[in-house]
């Protein structure tokens, strides 16, 4: 009877667990200590792209590498990368926060706030049809296939979920 009920109990704990593993590590400069999802791979072939997501105690930083580290494909501080949410016309734009480059490389953040902005809660919620990357000569256009909009968003709650625990108590 113990076993049986000691299985029932655990049983709910697993089922319900994240999906998500995320490394957690510290800064040897500034002992802040980071969550990062690690390089994720979405779609495949021309449109394939990777991203990573690291949350700190101010901020959750969304790291695109689009070209797979190829020359060419260059963003400033004046691009832009326009997310188009699945089944509707709402769209979202963000400003690349990452340094100049001509790999593909493209960042943008949100505050890691008590109460997360509404723009990066929507990301869970909205299913993303394509992210536009707009430099001032390209424009380079990614299209989520359905399993890769479910892992995106799953991505995108785990480590809102996690960040939480990074910032400090009051």
């Amino acid at each position: 009877m113990k076993h049986f009920l000691l299985v029932f109990l655990i049983i709910p704990a697993i089922s319900f667990g994240q999906d998500c593993s995320l490394t957690k590590s510290t800064d040897d400069f500034t002992n802040e200590t980071k969550i990062t999802t690690g390089f994720v791979n979405f779609n495949e072939g021309k449109n394939k792209f990777q991203l990573s997501i690291s949350a700190t105690a101010k901020e959750i930083d969304f790291f695109f590498s689009l070209s797979g580290g190829a020359e060419g494909w260059c963003f400033d501080n004046s691009s832009t990368a326009i997310i188009q949410f699945a089944g509707t016309r709402l769209k979202s734009t963000n400003r690349n926060t990452g340094s100049m480059n001509c790999r593909g490389l493209f960042h943008f953040n949100f505050r890691n706030l008590a109460t997360t902005p509404s723009a990066l809660t929507r990301l869970t919620t909205h299913p993303i049809e394509a992210f536009t990357f707009k430099s001032k000569d390209n424009q380079y256009e990614f299209h989520l296939r359905e399993e890769d909009r479910e892992k995106f968003m799953k991505l995108v709650d785990c480590i809102i979920k996690e960040s939480k625990t990074l910032l400090p108590v009051k």
